[in-house]
């Protein structure tokens, strides 16, 4: 006989494993923090943080998936091991009925399928299952945080807040600063500093240009409902990229939301163990001794204003009338919507819907997160070029309306902390 919740129709269909935890659940769980650790010289810091947390009303559970790939090196699995051994140990010093924390092993997982995105759906998966057998059910949140992380001590208290008072949001992106001091040099502090501009001058330049799903995604810091992670078919088994691909899912559902009353507090420290992303920027910005030059240039954000502005009176227009409502595109932008066939595209769209508010959720539907990056990278390689990274984001700043004082000689750390408040105020997506 199944465990309570095994017959759930999500896990039915995606689940890749049966539970390996009987024992019940408070009936009061509210969140599930899912953690996957892989080569992690340091879990017990990322669990003390959350320990360390304002305890919300509700019951908290951790789950650590511990993983490693079936050609992992020795050096892997036996800190992996190392791992496992410290986390029990730190376990039974600091487990209590209202905080529990679940271990999972996930070792020599396929080769074309081990990664970040694999443990992570293991342990999200599991947090259905547990959420499933608690009173709050799929309402409850799934949490994801990072084996090298910390966070505010009141994180898990706005956690809570925001899902109760967003009573409708399928999920949130939480405010993340990656901590400068915690960096090993000057030339460590720059990187890390123009990697967190680089993102934040990205989806600044996004809601300039009034694109509906300006989120960052940043794996360590999401967290969704279970319902909705279960509608949109779970957490894919990328090895690198999986918080993308994954929370623009969640962002299609609408009523996305920000958390930005509490942070996450990723490593700064450099990596080569996944393709892209933090840890692999930082690696190849001190590789390559120069941390500017890693931004798109502002065209191509005003190239997209420009397009997204014409959504609506697009649909009304004759495909005649296309090439002349899209004149003050540049042509680098203009032979990408050729490329990507926008024309037909366009022309279903206005076939297709009847009213407008469809024809919009179509329209960005299609010309989605993904779409929006590959047209950056599209008008950078073909007339934009790569931008220098501290004066587009001054540029940004000025288009954003950001009336403040900017540093004459602005540098990636002065112009971040700018950054930094004005994402802190929040951002209302277009209403379409």
């Amino acid at each position: 006989m199944p465990l309570p919740g095994e017959d759930n129709p999500y896990l039915r269909k995606f689940g890749l494993a049966p539970s390996g935890l009987p024992e019940p659940p408070s009936p009061d769980l509210g969140a599930v923090v899912v953690i996957p650790c892989h080569d992690e010289p340091d879990l017990c810091g990322s669990l003390d943080a959350l320990h360390r947390c304002d305890p919300p009303s509700g019951a908290v559970e951790v789950i650590v998936v511990v993983n490693h790939s079936e050609s992992a090196p020795e050096q892997v699995r036996a800190n992996n091991i190392a791992s496992l051994a410290q986390a029990e140990s730190w376990r039974r010093d600091h487990e209590t009925e209202r905080f529990r924390i679940h271990l999972m092993e996930s070792f020599a997982q396929p080769g074309k399928r081990a990664g970040v995105g694999l443990a992570r759906k293991l342990g999200m998966d599991e947090a259905v299952r547990r959420l499933e057998r608690s009173t709050i059910g799929p309402q409850g949140a799934i949490v994801c945080f990072d084996a090298d992380c910390s966070c505010d001590a009141n994180y898990l208290v706005e956690l809570e807040r925001h899902f109760a008072t967003h009573t409708e949001t399928p999920g949130c992106a939480v405010r993340f600063e990656h901590p400068l001091a915690a960096t090993s040099s000057p030339a460590h502090r720059e990187s890390i500093a123009a990697y967190e501009l680089h993102l934040r001058c990205y989806i600044n330049g996004l809601r300039f240009a009034g694109f509906p799903g300006a989120y960052q995604t940043v794996g360590s810091s999401m967290a969704v409902r279970s319902w909705a992670y279960q509608k949109q078919g779970g957490m894919n088994c990328r090895q690198a990229g999986e918080d993308f691909y994954f929370l623009q899912r969640i962002i299609e559902l609408g009523n996305f939301t920000e958390l930005n009353t509490t942070r996450t507090l990723p490593s700064p420290r450099a990596s080569h163990r996944v393709p892209f992303g933090t840890g692999r920027a930082v690696h190849e910005s001190l590789n390559r001794g120069d941390s500017r030059e890693i931004t798109y240039a502002s065209p191509g954000y005003l190239d997209l204003r420009t397009l997204f502005q014409q959504a609506a009176t697009l649909r009304r227009a004759s495909p005649n009338e296309t090439p002349r409502l899209l004149k003050g595109l540049s042509a680098p932008m203009r032979s990408f919507l050729e490329q990507q066939g926008f024309a037909d595209e366009l022309e279903k769209m206005r076939v297709e819907t009847q009213r407008e508010d469809t024809y919009l959720r179509r329209f960005f539907g299609w010309f989605n997160a993904f779409r929006v990056m590959k047209s950056l990278h599209h008008c950078r390689d073909h007339g934009h070029g790569a931008a220098n990274l501290c004066q587009t984001a001054v540029e940004l700043l000025r288009l954003r309306g950001w009336d403040s004082e900017i540093p004459v000689e602005p540098d990636p750390e002065s112009l971040l902390l700018i950054f930094r408040e004005l994402d802190r105020a929040g951002w209302s997506p277009p209403a379409w």
